[in-house]
């Protein structure tokens, strides 16, 4: 199996099996398979070839079915979330250079000018039957990213790229043929969308339901439908474990299969999943949509290693390095990635292409270091580093730091400003999501953290109340928009 079309093709070989259990509607592959062909037919009639077309749906049923019936037909999906404004569709409609759109409701752009299911009504009878060529080669997949920097880019990823990450994910999480999963997280990110394909590809069957995620309702649907799996980001485990409680021990000696994704988590929830899993293989990532899955960590196995974000998948390799040079074990540097995972580059941008995708090597702009066992350390974003007198400082690092006190129980987080003073060049400052939070309160921080023998350049020197942390949909925080708004506002 080298594309998604042979992928989506398997599926006549399972008619009978559920696919997609919907609101708590279960359908088969043989409505999966037919919807896909038939979307897949209706775009053919529109004589585009390789054209990138932007899907957005409120039903993540639809949703699917769009995503794969373009690549199918040989063209590039575009998967936004159903949030995106018009404006936000234009300006991404003119980075990509395609004004071509599969929707449910009134967000209209020149091109294909149908909803979506006027679309299926219109092509379920066709006889459309032209398969343009593809390979593993061709591309079929623009991810639009801002990042931790605000800015959308779109990643460019072949059949190739998804496929063979598809494979290794379910190598390393050693899934069978009988998984049947509730998914978590929204389908257009990388993760979301790798978790559909891991699953189709071992004809196995996705739980999902519209709308924000409720941990009481996936719980009622894990036990209802018998799920062996589920997935998602360290926000939503955690939203999970606070609701359900030990109502999950009720289902844990059914799961078999947890996939997490590459954001920070707490320890004390990662070990209340291996206390009330213990049958699971609790798997979490590190990586990148430009670069999926770079790392793997099996939390029940590798206790020893639960602050590290584990060891290169199969077939990736991950290097640190500063600039040219290789470094050797607890050096921190940038962590650079090889392997099939490493996407095409990014769609009509061939100058950043050029800075990020240098011989085969993805330079990810994370900082990490590898121990002698070879274990990733992660160490947040280079343009996040505060340099404070010289002496280089990562945010995560501080707020480590912080957590093991335990003195805030609100969210929070460090970001680093300019020095007013003009004596360290920058500082770390504390910002806070709570608007009771006092001068006595970060007194009491900085004192805890001084008893607690830190280094003085590491603790906060001012707070500020935020109405909010920005994150990316996979729980990292966007720290230039805190600190642009700080700066903006103080």
């Amino acid at each position: 199996m080298k594309t998604i079309r042979n992928l989506v093709d398997s599926f006549s070989s399972v008619l009978k099996r559920p696919a997609i259990i919907y609101n708590g509607v279960t359908l088969n592959y043989d409505r999966f398979y037919h919807d896909i062909c038939s979307i897949s037919n209706s775009i053919l009639s529109y004589n585009v070839k390789e054209k990138p077309i932007m899907v957005v749906s409120n039903s993540k049923y639809e949703f699917i079915v769009g995503i794969y019936a373009i690549m199918y037909s040989g063209n590039i999906a575009v998967p936004l979330a159903n949030s995106t404004t018009p404006d936000e569709l234009r300006d991404i409609s003119n980075k990509i250079d395609s004004n071509l759109i599969i929707c449910n409701d009134e967000l209209i752009l020149k091109g294909i000018q149908a909803n979506y299911n006027n679309i299926i009504k219109s092509s379920s009878n066709s006889t459309t039957k032209i398969k343009p060529k593809v390979s593993a080669n061709t591309p079929c997949l623009i991810l639009f990213t801002s990042g931790t920097s605000g800015e959308k880019k779109g990643t460019l990823l072949s059949h190739s790229n998804l496929i063979q990450t598809t494979n290794y994910i379910n190598i390393f999480m050693e899934v069978r043929d009988e998984i049947q999963e509730y998914i978590m997280i929204p389908l257009f990110h990388s993760f979301g969308f790798a978790r559909t394909r891991c699953v189709f590809i071992k004809h196995g069957t996705i739980v999902i339901d519209d709308g924000l995620f409720n941990p009481l309702l996936a719980l009622k649907r894990m036990k209802r439908f018998k799920c062996n799996a589920f997935s998602g980001v360290p926000a939503v485990m955690a939203m999970l474990i606070e609701y359900t409680g030990n109502k999950l021990k009720n289902i844990g000696g059914k799961i078999k299969y947890v996939e997490i994704g590459s954001a920070p988590m707490l320890l004390k929830n990662k070990q209340f999943l291996i206390e009330h899993l213990p049958n699971a293989r609790i798997c979490m990532h590190y990586g990148l949509t430009e670069a999926s899955r770079n790392c793997f960590i099996e939390f029940r196995s590798e206790q020893k290693f639960l602050n590290s974000v584990g060891k290169n998948s199969p077939g990736v390799f991950v290097k640190i390095m500063d600039g040219n040079r290789e470094l050797p074990a607890y050096k921190l540097g940038e962590i650079v990635v090889s392997g099939p995972n490493v996407a095409m580059g990014y769609y009509n941008d061939p100058k950043r292409t050029k800075e990020k995708f240098i011989a085969n090597w993805f330079y990810t702009g994370d900082l990490g270091y590898k121990d002698d066992d070879a274990y990733v350390y992660f160490h947040g974003r280079k343009d996040d580093i505060i340099n404070v007198g010289g002496e280089k400082v990562a945010p995560t690092e501080i707020e480590n730091l912080i957590i093991k006190q335990n003195v805030i129980s609100m969210d929070f987080c460090i970001v680093g400003i300019e020095d007013e003073k003009g004596i360290y060049g920058s500082i770390p400052v504390l910002c806070v999501k709570d608007q009771w939070y006092s001068k006595e309160d970060f007194i009491k921080l900085q004192e805890t953290l001084t008893l607690s023998k830190i280094d003085d350049f590491k603790i906060p020197k001012k707070y500020f109340i935020i109405d909010d942390i920005p994150k990316t949909h996979n729980g990292k925080i966007q720290r230039n928009l805190i600190v642009n708004k700080i700066s903006n506002n103080f």
